[in-house]
């Protein structure tokens, strides 16, 4: 086994050689380590995919799978979806002509970037009325909340801030902001319309099994695809070559070299679950009601300026 790992690393180490003269930064994780981690993302994606697999056909025999009555899209369901199509080709536009990206590029970071896949699966389970949309992808979904949540914690801005036009510079960042303001938002909204008495969307069943499909997920897209693409492009996609500017001591606490196995982790085992069963439903339960009724309240004049204070309504 080692000696197969060896190989692939100097293979790796040899095809990639051109990207890490040009960078120094390019090895911060050593060829074997992007072997070894590769290879360990996709055994767990395979194990946690099949056991998916075996206990959704399990529940179905034991019990009827809860799956939401939606003859159709509402319209405010195919507003928000037809919203983030056009955010989607908005970004298209940015990346190409505002920013002058390469097109490759361009079409490397839509197809990609864990914010674009996001956007996709919004899309997909707005527009959607199969199982597959308001079971499945809706509870990827409320695991995934993290992804936008982690764009606005650590943005990448260099390509927007390098404008020089201030228009364009403004229109840029403005894009990013309410493009990635929309998807933090939008696992919420779901979530209480699941929540609802209409069921617009509902969580795959037995318990557990949501579990499993975002770990199949996730190894799969973050773990094998994004690090891979990244090796085979040259890109540091996602930080999946090196990490962005944090303090050495951060660094060294998410592990050095090892910090994408280590980040891996979190993202699998606390920070998904956190937010399925957490954060998403507190901001739905508690976050969206508040919102509602200060906007309610300003339009009826029942919250008094100078006070502050509420009044009845007539």
């Amino acid at each position: 086994m080692r000696a197969a790992v060896s190989a692939l690393a100097e293979a790796l180490e040899s095809y990639c050689a051109p990207w890490a003269a040009a960078d120094a930064r390019f090895w911060t994780v050593p060829p074997a380590y992007h072997v070894e981690e590769l290879l360990f993302s996709t055994i767990v994606a395979v194990v946690a995919g099949i056991a998916a697999r075996i206990l959704g056909s399990f529940g179905k025999k034991r019990a009827t799978t809860i799956k939401p009555v939606v003859a159709k899209i509402s319209k405010a369901e195919a507003s928000l979806g037809r919203f983030l199509q056009i955010m989607f080709a908005l970004n298209f536009i940015n990346k190409q002509f505002v920013q002058s990206m390469p097109l490759e590029r361009t079409l490397l970071e839509l197809a990609l970037l864990p914010c674009h896949v996001f956007t996709v699966m919004c899309i997909f389970c707005l527009l959607g009325t199969s199982h597959a949309a308001r079971s499945t992808t809706y509870s990827l979904l409320l695991y995934c909340a993290w992804m936008p949540a982690m764009a606005l914690a650590f943005p990448d801005l260099n390509s927007a801030r390098a404008l020089s036009t201030k228009v364009l510079r403004y229109g840029s960042l403005g894009l990013f902001f309410g493009h990635h303001i929309t998807l933090l938002l939008t696992p919420v909204y779901l979530h209480r319309l699941a929540t609802s008495k209409a069921k617009r969307f509902s969580p795959p069943t037995p318990p557990g099994l949501g579990l499993l499909q975002y770990l199949s997920f996730i190894y799969t897209f973050i773990g094998v695809v994004l690090c891979a693409a990244a090796l085979l492009t040259g890109r540091n996609l996602n930080y999946s070559l090196w990490p962005p500017n944090v303090p050495a001591q951060v660094h060294l606490l998410l592990g050095g070299a090892r910090y994408r196995a280590t980040v891996g982790l979190i993202l699998a085992f606390v920070a998904g679950p956190l937010m399925r069963h957490a954060v998403v439903p507190l901001a739905s339960g508690f976050v969206l009601p508040w919102v509602y009724s200060q906007g309610v309240a300003r339009k009826s004049g029942s919250v008094d300026r100078t006070t502050r204070k509420k009044t009845k309504v007539s």
